[in-house]
C-alpha cells in the first residue's frame, strides 16, 4: 500500500516542482500575466486591452486622452522585449506641471521595461503598482490636498 502513496508524492512533485513555467509565487506569476497581456495587447493592436492594463484612478479625462493616443502611437513600434525590472535607485515619480504636483495612482513596486526593435532601439520603463491582486500600469493623478 505504500508505493502508490509514493508514486502520487513523486508525481505532485513533478508537477509543482520540476516543471518548466509552474510557478508557485503568486508575484511572479502576476508579472509573467502582465508581461503576456502587454505583449498581447501590442501585438494585435487593440488599444481597449492595452488600456485595461492602466490603473485609473483618480485620473483627469485630459490625462486619460493624452495615454490613449500614447498606446496608439507605440503599436507602430515592433518590440524586441518586455520585462518586469525592479525600481532603480531614489526613484520618484512625482511631478508639477502647469501648478499642479501630479503623484502616481499606486505605490510603485516595480517597472515594466519595453524595448522596441527599431533602429535606436528605443525604450521605455513604466512603472507599475499592484491592485486587487495584479500588477497594473501607473498613472499620474493630481495630488489630492490633505
Amino acid at each position: 500500500m505504500q508505493m502508490p502513496r509514493l508514486s502520487l508524492c513523486i508525481l505532485l512533485a513533478f508537477c509543482f516542482i520540476g516543471q518548466p513555467g509552474c510557478s508557485r509565487d503568486p508575484d511572479q506569476v502576476a508579472r509573467q500575466a502582465l508581461v503576456t497581456a502587454w505583449k498581447s495587447a501590442h501585438a494585435s493592436g487593440d488599444t481597449e486591452a492595452m488600456l485595461a492594463l492602466f490603473c485609473w484612478d483618480g485620473v483627469e479625462e485630459a490625462d486619460r486622452a493624452f495615454i490613449r493616443q500614447s498606446v496608439m502611437a507605440d503599436f507602430d513600434l515592433p518590440v524586441e522585449s518586455v520585462q518586469v525590472v525592479p525600481l532603480g535607485k531614489n526613484a520618484d515619480f512625482a511631478y508639477d506641471f502647469e501648478g499642479k504636483r501630479y503623484v502616481p495612482n499606486l505605490t510603485p513596486v516595480a517597472q515594466l521595461e519595453v524595448v522596441f526593435a527599431n533602429a535606436e532601439r528605443m525604450h521605455v520603463r513604466h512603472p507599475l503598482g499592484s491592485k486587487d491582486w495584479q500588477y497594473l500600469l501607473i498613472n499620474p493623478r493630481p495630488q489630492v490636498s490633505e
